[in-house]
């Protein structure tokens, strides 16, 4: 009796096995209440801020990457964004108005990520993470129509010009680091405070990249003008918190909108046709 007791149990333990081994990518439902294959995207509902919502940091307005209004943007970003959120389990998508200024600090984040044109580079790898690039850029120099700085097409032209950026940008970097300009450059807070102080003329030049430049030109088509482009190679990446989980989904989301092609059909929506700007030497 004993013997045929054993084997039963054994013969259940099997059944019992076999029914919880791998189905070859059953749905399961997410705290978020969306369904999550275990053979597809990762689950990333332990991750979040809060379970089935996306909280994305930006700072607006920032055309044609973030166009307002702020709690439900459009633009390249705002598009970047809500494929991602699609991808890692038709999150819902919650906008934070977060300052460019306090990205780069190891302090705790209020967002899930934060994109918002951010280069990455390795002083501001030092205490946040990023994703891998989703954009390349260079650095323009923005004037405005009809003034000397109209001119400046060479850099020892450009060191003559007072020159603005906002602050902990890789524009003002430049400035500083490779223009050196004769005149201390003005630092802004915002993009649309530097923006406003060119309309203004109360700067010669606003050094900023050379997307969002085209997209002040855009909105000021009368007044505003690119005069070049100095090259710097620089690449966009999505911030996150040290140590953040996240970034390892969103890096195989992003993987994915590469390879098919919807990145590329994203670029050529929001920026179709760039004409091709000179570069200052």
């Amino acid at each position: 009796m004993r013997k045929c007791l054993v084997a039963l149990l054994l013969a259940v333990f099997a059944l019992t096995a076999a029914a919880c081994g791998s189905g070859g990518g059953t749905s399961t439902e997410t705290s978020g209440g969306t369904a999550a294959s275990t053979g597809g995207a990762p689950d990333v509902s332990s991750m979040l801020k809060q379970a089935g919502t996306l909280k994305v940091g930006a700072e607006l307005p920032a055309p044609p990457f973030l166009i307002p209004p702020r709690d439900n943007p459009t633009g390249f970003e705002a598009d970047v964004a809500n494929e991602l959120a699609k991808r890692l389990g038709n999150l819902k998508v919650e906008w934070l108005n977060v300052p460019f200024t306090s990205l780069f600090s190891p302090a705790p984040k209020p967002f899930d990520f934060d994109i918002n044109e951010i280069t990455i580079t390795p002083e501001r790898d030092k205490v946040v993470d990023f994703s891998d690039s989703y954009f390349d850029a260079n650095q323009a120099l923005l004037v405005h129509k009809g003034t000397d700085a109209e001119n400046a097409t060479t850099m020892d032209a450009v060191k003559k010009l007072l020159l603005g950026a906002q602050a902990t940008t890789t524009g003002l970097d430049y400035i500083k680091n490779t223009i050196k300009p004769d005149k201390k450059a003005r630092e802004f807070d915002t993009t649309t405070a530097a923006n406003q102080a060119l309309l203004n003329k109360q700067i010669d030049a606003f050094i900023i990249d050379v997307p969002i430049a085209a997209g002040l030109v855009q909105q000021n088509p009368n007044d505003l003008t690119i005069v070049g482009q100095f090259v710097t190679n620089e690449q966009y990446g999505i911030l996150f918190e040290n140590g953040n989980p996240l970034r390892e989904a969103v890096n195989t989301a992003l993987a994915a909108m590469k390879s098919d092609g919807t990145l590329k059909k994203l670029q050529d929506k929001w920026f179709p046709a760039a004409s091709n700007v000179p570069t200052i030497q």
